[in-house]
């Protein structure tokens, strides 16, 4: 798709209408900044978190384990249709196994 500029200039069509046609890639540019930029803040404060850890001596796991609960959020927040319930599926199997060990 041509320019916002090149479209109202060369083809002539009114600003009004070319910026009502360029609406959905100008959402999808800054959907893609958003995230861009939060990963980028995430992998700041892993790693200050990680420089933090390794003056203190800590688990060097601790600064990863602490975002979990923001990255797992924003992940339900860009894919609200995706749903994983673990101790669902793993009960599930474990119950299966116990199962087909009885049978044995």
């Amino acid at each position: 798709m041509p320019s916002f500029v090149s479209i109202v200039k060369e083809f002539g069509i009114d600003p009004a209408v070319a910026f009502y046609t360029w609406r959905p890639i100008l959402t999808e540019k800054i959907r893609q900044y958003d995230v861009d930029k939060t990963i980028e803040l995430q992998k700041k404060k892993l790693l200050r978190d990680l420089a933090n850890n390794d003056k203190t001596n800590d688990v060097p796991g601790d600064a990863l384990l602490s975002t979990l609960p923001e990255a797992k959020s924003e992940i339900k927040e860009k894919m609200p249709n995706v749903t994983s319930d673990t101790s669902e599926n793993s009960e599930g199997l474990s119950q299966k196994s116990i199962r087909g060990d009885i049978e044995r």
